[in-house]
């Protein structure tokens, strides 16, 4: 039913529990029975090495990325049309040797056209942490135009920790707040296509937002390709916003935390549009 645009990267490898010891100086090892280490068979050269994950409390239920996966993807074609479905195409991603997974799901045939040039659709996110975070489901838009992801708020978010307690109906029990968030945002992210902005105005919003001189160089830069496609508008600003988060530039490093760093940018410009200090200017 989906398809994927990443088949290089597996998200769906088998993790496994394994007791937890720490060895003194004599050689000794010692049970730490109250903890356990979650480990990643990795086959090389037809020999099983372990790579360890994480280590974790005796309550931590173990939840696999596939469990998480089988049970949104059911939940989505009750939810939506076999139209929007056909269509959807999918992207995983991995960071830390496999800790932290997700899957992102577009869907071309829910796209809304925004503004005078472009369109975006529902994207919705999962992330499955192993020891390194929580369960989380993420509803949002992409912009078809540039593919910049536009996280749709925090409270389409749901966070849930692996324990005994978790099921994973509570999970997906958030989808519908998902779509439901997509569909209010469109009438806003309209409504950011006509507001119109100075220059100067718009210049002193994304220095405002900037955490350092290099990213108000960024943002200030994309800004000014942004507007003679959509216009000297609040569009523009949120599109120079999310291009940062979606497609700036990361850090490359040997846990590959690209897709964490995108979604923690992601998260950071939620929280920008979110702020009083936004709603006051789109308000104006």
């Amino acid at each position: 039913m989906f398809k994927t645009t990443t088949p290089d990267v597996d998200i769906f490898f088998p993790v496994v529990e394994r007791k937890c010891a720490w060895t003194d100086v004599r050689g000794v090892n010692h049970p730490v029975p109250n903890q356990k280490v979650l480990v990643r068979p990795i086959m090389h050269n037809t020999v099983v090495h372990g790579q360890p994950l994480a280590v974790v409390g005796k309550g931590y239920s173990l939840i696999s990325m596939y469990e998480v996966v089988t049970a949104l993807e059911q939940e989505m074609q009750t939810l939506l049309t076999p139209h929007d479905l056909e269509a959807c195409f999918v992207k995983d991603s991995v960071a830390r040797h496999g800790q932290t997974c997700m899957r992102e799901y577009h869907f071309p045939h829910n796209a809304r056209t925004i503004g005078r040039h472009g369109s975006v659709g529902l994207r919705i996110a999962v992330v499955n942490g192993y020891g390194g975070s929580s369960v989380k489901i993420i509803g949002g838009a992409i912009d078809f135009m540039c593919t910049n992801g536009l996280i749709t708020g925090t409270f389409d978010t749901s966070y849930h920790r692996h324990t005994s307690g978790l099921k994973l109906e509570h999970v997906t029990a958030k989808l519908s707040q998902c779509i439901n968030g997509f569909n209010d945002g469109v009438v806003r992210w309209r409504s950011w296509s006509r507001k119109e902005m100075p220059h100067e105005q718009a210049m002193g919003l994304l220095r405002e937002i900037a955490t350092s001189p290099r990213m108000f160089e960024h943002l200030s830069d994309q800004y000014l390709r942004e507007v003679p496609v959509r216009g000297s508008n609040l569009w523009s600003v949120v599109s120079a916003l999310t291009y940062f988060a979606s497609h700036g530039v990361v850090k490359k490093t040997d846990n590959d935390t690209e897709a964490l760093t995108r979604l923690s940018r992601g998260l950071f410009i939620d929280k920008v549009l979110r702020s009083a200090t936004f709603h006051a200017l789109e308000n104006a």
